[in-house]
């Protein structure tokens, strides 16, 4: 009973997730689509010591009151995009090229606030606390953004050569660092669709 009594804890969360996909193919040989997402959580926590004077003596300090109040808001959100275009360049020979970017942002927003001792009991405020008062303020952010590009040949659906190349820069580099470059290459082939020509395959 003695612990109901003082100490008091309250957390509150409110979650919003969504997302949508879009696909257009305004044309044969060409197709894109759209992914948008976002994640945000707004979170309270409450930890509140009400002043009880009967329980002083036997709880000390934490009877004479003390309150916290932390608001956190952190936020996720995407944006992909994609395009590819498709030709056929012989009945043996055909190509596909591709594009695409990428944004993603991570976003962390808190404020602190704290306080010791409330001067009389009934009193629930963060404003009527008297000692070790202090608040705060915390705003963390990152982003990235991405590009890349690729080129593929396929010969009879068979052999397929792959170029590509991927551009990736993000907040936390700073100004002495650039962007990052991924290049890519493949060749693949399908054996299966020579078990005609090579029984032992079979």
């Amino acid at each position: 009973e003695q612990y109901d009594a003082i100490y008091h804890f309250d957390q509150r969360v409110d979650r919003v997730t969504g997302g949508l996909h879009l696909t257009h193919t305004p044309l044969g040989w060409f197709r894109h689509r759209l992914n948008l997402g976002l994640d945000r959580t707004s979170e309270n926590n409450v930890t509140f010591f009400p002043r009880v004077e009967a329980l002083i003596a036997l709880v000390g300090s934490d009877a004479l009151g003390f309150k916290s109040i932390t608001d956190r808001r952190i936020v996720y959100s995407t944006v992909d995009y994609a395009a590819t275009g498709q030709w056929t360049l012989s009945p043996s020979l055909a190509t596909s090229t591709s594009i695409g970017a990428q944004y993603y942002r991570n976003m962390t927003d808190s404020i602190i606030g704290s306080g010791s001792i409330f001067p009389a009991p009934g009193l629930s405020a963060l404003s009527a606390t008297t000692v070790s008062r202090s608040n705060a303020q915390d705003r963390l952010e990152d982003v990235t953004i991405g590009f890349y590009a690729q080129q593929q040949l396929s010969w009879h659906d068979r052999l397929f050569l792959t170029a590509a190349v991927r551009a990736d820069d993000n907040s936390a580099f700073g100004q002495n660092f650039d962007r990052v470059y991924y290049p890519k290459f493949s060749a693949s082939w399908v054996v299966s669709d020579e078990s005609l020509a090579l029984p032992f395959l079979n």
